[in-house]
C-alpha cells in the first residue's frame, strides 16, 4: 500500500526552536495531488510512569500555552544520542529527584497523524527519591498520587499527552 502514494515534495513555512510546520505534496494512488500538514519537532519526547506501591508520580506545571496547570506523569524530551531509558532516568531525576531501579519501555506512537516525531512510553520502579534538578525556566511540584484518582483525573477533566495515554497503557501492561 505503501508504494502507492509518491512523495512529491516537502515545503517548511515556519521554524522555531521548539517545532517546525510544513506540509508534503503527495501523489495519492488514484493519482490526485494533495498537501499534508505536519508539525516536526527538533526532539522526540517521552512520559514516565513512575511507580511506587499503589501510587504514581505525578507532576504538575502551568502550560502557558494553554493558560492552565496540568497534573501529568514526569515527562520531557531525548536528548541526541540518548536512548528512551536513559532519558527517562534523567527526566524523572530532573523534575523529581526520583532514581529508580529499574526502566521499561513500553511502546513508542505518534501523538498525532499530523506530527512527525515520537513518544514514548516508559515505567519506572524501585523508586528512590533524591533532590530534583529542574531545567532553568521549569517550575514543578510533584506528589505521589494514588492510582485509581491518577487515572480517574486524566479520564475526567482536560489533560494533556502526558497523561492519559501513558496511565492507561500502564494499566493494560498490568503496572498499574
Amino acid at each position: 500500500m505503501d508504494e502507492d502514494w509518491k512523495h512529491l515534495t516537502e515545503e517548511t513555512v515556519f521554524q522555531c526552536p521548539w517545532f517546525s510546520v510544513g506540509y508534503d505534496k503527495v501523489q495519492t494512488p488514484s493519482g490526485t495531488i494533495n498537501d499534508y500538514y505536519w508539525i516536526d519537532r527538533p526532539k522526540d519526547a517521552l512520559a514516565v510512569v513512575a511507580i511506587h506501591n499503589e501510587t504514581v508520580v505525578m507532576v504538575e506545571q502551568y502550560r502557558p500555552k494553554i493558560g492552565q496547570s496540568f497534573i501529568e506523569c514526569p515527562g520531557g524530551h531525548i536528548e541526541k544520542d540518548e536512548t528512551y531509558l536513559e532519558a527517562a532516568a534523567r527526566e524523572l531525576r530532573e523534575e523529581t529527584g526520583i532514581s529508580a531501579d529499574e526502566f521499561t519501555h513500553l511502546t513508542t506512537y505518534y501523538p498525532t497523524a499530523t506530527t512527525r516525531y515520537e513518544r514514548a512510553v516508559v515505567v519506572a520502579q524501585g523508586l528512590i527519591e533524591g533532590r530534583s534538578m529542574p531545567d532553568k525556566e521549569e517550575y514543578i511540584q510533584w506528589k505521589y498520587i494514588p492510582v485509581e484518582d491518577a487515572i480517574r483525573m486524566a479520564t475526567n477533566q482536560p489533560t494533556t499527552g502526558w497523561t492519559l495515554t501513558p496511565l492507561l497503557l500502564a494499566r493494560e501492561h498490568g503496572y498499574l
